[in-house]
């Protein structure tokens, strides 16, 4: 495995050539140290190091928190904040950018490593939850399907992108009547239904029905969700997906047209 780079942002000579010897007494490769934010920015650019150390006071223009901004328009590199005691206040300005850690000038080797070695492994576990949820995204979107996640305590629904285009909004607000006010009439009862039959016996379910969309057409949609409950048994959140199927609804309806009609004229043809 090749080692990991990891670019030192440093403007003070002593501890930037300290920087330089332990990190690669821990064996990663060093790459600078650089002095300058706008060195950083184009080191950061050109080599695509796996992690920065960045302190957050240095000489120029551009303080270590704007160069971290700046990076972070175009790459992902987790950043570490190198900080002096009199800069301690400049930590909270500095989250803004989310690091993944922040290290209190003058640093031992030990905490260094620890430091490094922990946000890499962070980096790396959102790194794959990033992927995954773009596989998630992908796989939502090209089966027309939408998330969505009711929060029955507070009433607060959180909608998916994909799910506030199947119901036809711009926007929805995110409370449950915003969703059963585009319920078909008809509908509106099975849907009420199904919740209350929601048990911790029985917190899967699965239904079809009918909303009316802002412009008036009317969708068929397919909804599957689950109910989480509380030490007492009481139902307080609702996680599922939900995915227009008025397609299939409508060629279903046309193939019962067809059996119907076939049986009483056998040579209807197929539809």
């Amino acid at each position: 495995m090749a080692q990991k780079t990891i670019l030192a942002v440093e403007d003070d000579d002593i501890f930037a050539a300290y920087l330089e010897t332990a990190i690669t007494d821990l064996d990663y490769v060093v790459l600078g140290p650089v002095a300058t934010g706008e060195e950083a920015i184009a080191q950061a650019r050109a080599d695509k190091p796996d992690l920065i150390l960045m302190d957050i006071n240095l000489a120029g223009e551009m303080n270590g928190i704007a160069a971290a901004n700046h990076i972070q328009s175009f790459s992902n590199i987790p950043i570490i904040y190198l900080t002096g005691h009199s800069e301690l206040s400049s930590v909270k300005q500095a989250r803004i950018t989310a690091p993944y850690g922040y290290l209190v000038k003058p640093v031992s080797k030990q905490e260094l490593a620890a430091t490094i070695e922990m946000a890499l492994y962070r980096h790396a576990q959102d790194m794959k939850l990033k992927e995954s949820e773009e596989r998630l995204k992908l796989a939502l979107a090209s089966s027309h399907m939408g998330i969505w996640d009711w929060n029955m305590a507070a009433n607060e629904v959180f909608w998916s992108r994909e799910a506030i285009e199947i119901l036809g909004l711009k926007d929805i607000g995110g409370t449950f009547e915003s969703f059963t006010n585009l319920l078909h009439p008809e509908d509106a009862p099975r849907l009420m239904a199904t919740i209350r039959e929601v048990s911790t016996d029985h917190p899967v379910f699965r239904l079809e029905l009918r909303i009316i969309r802002p412009d008036g057409e009317v969708r068929w949609l397919a909804n599957s969700g689950r109910g989480y409950f509380d030490g007492a048994g009481v139902l307080v959140r609702m996680t599922g997906t939900v995915q227009d199927v008025t397609e299939r609804k409508a060629s279903e309806e046309t193939l019962h047209r067809y059996k119907l009609l076939s049986s009483v004229h056998p040579e209807t043809p197929m539809p």
